[in-house]
């Protein structure tokens, strides 16, 4: 007879703390493959890697944070993967542990969403529990469940998870704009206020599909470091080019892209709001020879049409 002191139970893992460890192992190794296979898609494809990661990869090792106690410590290895291969790929920069830290913010507090599993269990755990409190209780008792009750656990809960979530990261950043000074402070306030690009899904047919270049240099002005593959002159004035220069410069190409970008969007949003006959990007400009048939073909008063036409016909044989 064949004896085990833990089970896999609904995602998670029920039994001795030696066992959970036992088949937990396997499963943060299949999740380290995972993050290295992003890390290669990332290369060519930063936006579609990074979604994929943040829904779905990172949503299969939070819900066992969720479901099993003290699981933090076996997933480290999940951390030096994500560390040392999947942010290196997706900003072409290496990661240190202060910048890690941000990173593992939620996009409102200036990260991206890639959440430190090693810090970020026990609070996920206990506010599991804290939302299945209600439902546990009636279980045992066995009394009569009240819905009302449970959803209200469930909301409590989740508030409560993401209000000290977002103090804890709010206070880092705090220290960080200490550290670095103001100019550090600004950027943090923008990216708060700046990264809903980073949770919207890649969809061509809506325009929300970003390349390789405009994902990573987005993601790389997000945290202060220049775009990668700048030109040394601007093509224009031919002064030393940055990224403020690239924004102001009067002569130079990038603002009239800039501008360009915004008249495409909007001839398209016209073109579903009208027919497509019925939008032009520029106006039409008429020349001299334009003005001069205009003038022949206008009806003089006090003739008739037929005069017109026959004195139309007698100056083009002229």
């Amino acid at each position: 007879m064949k004896y085990t002191q833990g089970s896999r139970y609904l995602g998670g893992f029920i039994g001795s703390k030696v066992d959970m460890a036992t088949w937990v192992k396997p499963l943060a190794e299949k999740w380290v493959r995972a993050v290295k296979t992003l890390a290669k898609v990332a290369l060519k494809y930063p936006q579609s890697a990074h979604t994929a990661f943040s829904v779905s990869v990172q949503a299969e090792w939070q819900h066992l944070m969720r479901t099993v106690r003290g699981v933090g410590p076996l997933l480290v290895p999940i951390e030096e993967a994500i560390a040392a291969h999947y942010l290196p790929a997706l900003l072409s920069v290496e990661v240190d542990s202060d910048f890690w830290e941000l990173l593992s913010h939620s996009v409102k507090k200036a990260g991206i969403g890639a959440q430190n599993r090693a810090k970020g269990a026990a609070k996920m755990h206990r506010a599991s529990v804290n939302a299945t409190r209600s439902l546990v209780s009636t279980m045992v008792s066995r009394g009569e469940f009240d819905l009302a009750r449970h959803q209200k656990s469930v909301k409590d809960a989740r508030n409560n998870y993401k209000a000290d979530r977002a103090r804890v990261e709010g206070m880092a950043n705090e220290r960080r704009a200490d550290l670095l000074g103001k100019r550090e402070e600004n950027r943090l306030k923008r990216a708060c206020n700046a990264g809903i690009w980073l949770t919207v899904y890649p969809s061509r047919l809506n325009g929300m599909e970003l390349s390789a270049e405009e994902f990573r240099d987005s993601l790389r002005l997000r945290y202060g470091f220049e775009p990668a593959g700048l030109p040394e002159k601007c093509d224009g004035c031919n002064c030393r080019f940055t990224v403020e220069h690239g924004l102001s410069c009067p002569v130079g190409g990038l603002v009239i892209s800039r501008h360009d970008d915004v008249c495409l969007e909007f001839g398209s949003l016209a073109k579903k709001a009208l027919k497509p006959s019925a939008v032009s990007y520029e106006p039409k400009i008429r020349g001299r020879s334009d003005a001069d048939r205009v003038a022949a073909t206008a009806v003089i008063p006090g003739s008739t049409e037929s005069d017109n036409s026959e004195s139309l016909d007698a100056e083009t044989a002229a």
